[in-house]
């Protein structure tokens, strides 16, 4: 491996010091940074509107059970109804 080859995989102090080499590593964090709060940023409403789209599907689920429940007692109130009759009626 020749020196300059060394020296652009292997930079030296002073070369990493340098203020140009500072302002691009500090602009591609930034900028990695960035883009990381962008995708949590997404991530974040996509999961509030699954939350949302739940809890919609689960209050139906809850409002279709309590009214399968009453229709069920309803029709156990009828069915005791009708059996009294019959037995009446015998």
């Amino acid at each position: 491996m020749s020196q300059r080859e060394e020296e652009v995989l292997y930079p030296s102090w002073p070369r990493l010091l340098s203020d140009s080499f500072l302002f691009v590593q500090i602009s591609m964090l930034e900028s990695r940074v960035q883009a990381y709060i962008t995708r949590s940023s997404l991530l974040q409403t996509r999961l509030l509107s699954s939350l949302n789209a739940f809890d919609v599907a689960q209050n139906a689920y809850e409002r279709k059970i309590e009214s399968l429940s009453q229709e069920s007692d309803k029709f156990k109130l009828k069915s005791k109804q009708h059996l009294e009759a019959l037995k009446l009626a015998s």
